[in-house]
């Protein structure tokens, strides 16, 4: 009897998380860009008054919070992924 091929194939866990925190690393240029140096609306000073997409100590809080945030986001995607392969 042949063996039957999986039609979808695992996500490796680390790659696909570093690949999402990636992604919220360009979104912080992105969002530091569009809403610090060009000076778009935001809602950020509205709720936090003091808030500055230009104090460096804001941009590098939100680097990081943007960067574990997508790392978790998408192991957690990866891991339920690869979990529902097995069903």
């Amino acid at each position: 009897m042949p063996k039957v091929k999986q039609k979808y194939h695992k996500l490796n866990v680390n790659a696909f998380s570093k690949a999402i925190a990636m992604l919220g690393f360009v979104l912080w240029v992105v969002a530091t860009l569009w809403h610090g140096l060009l000076g778009n609306p935001s809602m950020m000073p509205y709720m936090y008054p003091s808030f500055s997409f230009i104090n460096p100590v804001n941009a590098l809080t939100l680097l990081v919070v943007w960067v574990v945030s997508f790392y978790a986001v998408g192991w957690l995607l990866a891991v339920f992924y690869n979990r529902n392969l097995k069903k």
